[in-house]
């Protein structure tokens, strides 16, 4: 029975007077997350029926404080009362004995619950998020999976626990009172060790050599225990955030089967082990803000990492980050280098044929000669490349023959001249996207940008739509209208002449000619020019993230075939782009901003709809000193258009740029 939307229903004595053969009785809301609360209320002396055949019953907002005595059924296999309002479970009589499973979670007011270790049959025990529980009961032996994540008042664990020597997962996570966990070593199922924020949690727990999952970020463990050199099946280590570990072990390259590495701000952790290379099945390394200062030439022998993340990491002073040759890492997909103290990327670095991900981010090189590039011309998949609040002298000559880069962030740029948002770019290497990701431009502010250059720019990007519209269908199945497929902002007063349609301030009306969806009809451009009338303007929330940035935001407004409108996003509105609304990266000028790739549903659509543009910042507020002065929109059609002699209008190319 879903309760969820039906009238409040009272139980009476009465309720289930024929129903002694009832073996299933549920009580389900669908959406937890809503706060919505069951609305079967039980009167407060309970049930005078016995659920003799019983075997399942699921109750979400149970609204008694117990299982009262007369609830009994010997048969009940399953209990779950999630969001519960159970106090202690059950009291003056014993538990059913055939219980398999038990589910209380998010049961807030939960404070007690009594002996356990006489269900034989348990597996299943689920208490994540009981945040008034502090002691766990005597368990069964039997117990495969417990949950006991979000406990926050959590701070003793019964002795029997070492005896749950069939548990495959323990997860712990969030369980913040907690400042111990017993030894594990007897666990010998146990696969999966999850104690996330467990902030007062110092020591790490002797662990079973069977373990495959560790996940013990923002814990205050120091060092490992010895039985750390013998975990053969660790496939994932994540200790994210250990401000408190200084090392570690060497030990750690036993661990053959380690597939993900995580010491990102691990502020105390200086260096990576000298033989991490022998994790021949390493995949992942998140190094993040950590001291280190060198990373070890056999990194290069990790033949099957693809992700290494060293943001933050300055290394020594006047030295910067060492890094090696990285020439042997043949499925490097990511690398992450932003904010590193770094004076030149080795040359190796055009080796990494798979290398997908470049962020080079505040990297600003050594002082008075800036990041030196070297020619990437071997980055061969090179979709993703990040220099924001770089110091690199020079760049066209590094990224011209990147023909597969999709995304390049070069706002904030410093040349050799020093001059912030890259007013030194002239040139634009020709886009290209081979699949659903979006391509992003942001030229904010880079005043002297060639026009002929950026026009081939803005060419180039419609011509392979319009060659390519499988790309467009999948981004449109993938991501409907919550982003473009491509989007560019640049300095500039007018929007293309190109555009069909164009209207002076924030609004538009489009009619469109006739019969033109019969045709190849790909996709629409939306395009908008921003003004500011403070180019110094100062946040009031300098350090708020929120309050700094801005989108221009747009609402889709149809007059359907039935003759009324609609509003394509009643419920929020669309993002056409993001960008700081004040600090250095602001705009200082008039600015386009196009987005490419928008679909509506044309088969609503009779020959009129509009569009209304807006700035707001991140927290939906309206930003007051930039404003949308004028607002187009273009029509996109793929090649090879069928034409008849009454629609000459569509054959002449009026269509494309």
């Amino acid at each position: 029975m879903s309760s969820s939307n039906a009238r409040d229903i009272n139980l009476t004595p009465w309720a289930f007077a024929k129903m002694e053969k009832l073996r299933l009785l549920e009580f389900y809301v669908p959406d937890f997350r809503g706060n919505r609360g069951n609305k079967v209320h039980v009167l407060d002396e309970g049930f005078e029926f016995v659920f003799n055949e019983l075997k399942y019953l699921h109750w979400y907002g149970f609204p008694l404080k117990s299982l009262q005595t007369n609830f009994q059924t010997k048969n009940l296999a399953i209990l779950e009362m999630p969001n519960s309002n159970v106090e202690e479970l059950w009291s003056d009589f014993p538990p059913p004995v055939n219980l398999k499973r038990i589910d209380l979670k998010r049961s807030k007011q939960l404070t007690s619950i009594p002996n356990c270790s006489g269900l034989k049959s348990l597996k299943e025990f689920n208490l994540r998020n009981c945040s008034k529980l502090k002691r766990l009961p005597e368990l069964p032996n039997n117990l495969k999976t417990l949950g006991i994540a979000g406990c926050k008042s959590l701070v003793e664990i019964p002795s029997s626990f070492k005896y749950l020597n069939k548990l495959e997962s323990l997860e712990l996570n969030d369980c913040e009172s907690l400042e111990s966990i017993p030894d594990l070593r007897g666990w010998k199922s146990l696969k999966e060790l999850h104690g996330c924020e467990c902030y007062k949690l110092k020591m790490l727990p002797e662990v079973p050599n069977s373990i495959e999952s560790l996940q013990l970020s923002g814990t205050l463990i120091e060092e490992f225990p010895p039985s750390f050199e013998d975990l053969h099946s660790l496939k994932s280590l994540d200790l994210f955030d250990c401000s408190m570990l200084k090392s570690l072990p060497s030990s750690i390259c036993k661990s053959k089967s380690l597939e993900s590495l995580s010491v990102g701000n691990c502020s105390k952790i200086d260096k990576l082990p000298d033989n991490i290379g022998t994790l021949e099945s390493l995949k992942s390394i998140d190094a993040r803000g950590t001291a280190i200062r060198e990373i070890p030439p056999s990194i290069s022998c990790l033949k099957s990492l693809e992700y290494l993340n060293l943001s933050g990491c300055k290394g020594e002073d006047g030295v910067g980050l060492i890094l090696p040759p990285l020439s042997g890492l043949d499925n490097l997909k990511e690398l992450n280098l932003s904010d590193c103290r770094i004076k030149e990327l080795p040359l190796s670095i055009s080796c990494l044929k798979r290398l997908e991900s470049l962020n080079l981010s505040g990297c600003k090189g050594e002082d008075g000669l800036g990041l030196i590039l070297p020619p990437l011309s071997g980055l061969d998949n090179l979709r993703k490349l990040r220099l924001r609040n770089c110091r690199i002298k020079e760049i066209l000559p590094s990224i011209s023959c990147l023909k597969r880069l999709e995304s390049l962030d070069l706002s904030g740029c410093k040349g050799e001249d020093g001059v912030v948002n890259c007013t030194s770019l002239e040139e634009l290497p020709s886009p290209s996207f081979h699949s659903s990701n979006n391509v992003v431009a942001d030229f904010t502010n880079c005043l002297k940008l060639n026009r002929n250059s950026l026009n081939y720019f803005l060419e180039g990007i419609v011509l392979q739509m319009q060659r390519l519209p499988s790309i467009v269908e999948r981004h449109r199945k993938d991501y409907g209208r919550r982003r473009h497929l491509a989007s560019i902002c640049y300095p500039e007063n007018d929007i293309p002449e190109w555009f069909s349609f164009q209207s002076t301030g924030s609004f538009i009306d489009v009619k469109l000619p006739q019969h033109c969806f019969n045709y190849n009809f790909i996709c629409l451009a939306l395009s908008v020019v921003v003004t500011i009338s403070d180019p110094d303007h100062q946040c009031d929330h300098q350090e708020d993230y929120y309050h700094k940035h801005s989108r221009v935001r747009y609402e889709h407004i149809v007059k359907s075939k039935d003759g009324d409108q609609y509003l394509n996003g009643i419920d929020h509105l669309f993002d056409l782009f993001q960008m700081p609304c004040c600090g250095p990266d602001c705009i200082k000028s008039n600015h386009v901003i196009i987005g490419f790739g928008y679909c509506f549903d044309r088969e609503l659509c009779d020959d009129e709809f509009s569009f209304r543009f807006y700035v707001k910042d991140l927290n939906e507020s309206n930003i007051e000193h930039i404003k949308v002065i004028k607002c187009g929109v273009h029509l996109m059609f793929g090649p090879n258009l069928e034409t008849s002699g009454d629609d000459d209008e569509f054959s002449s190319g009026d269509f494309s740029p």
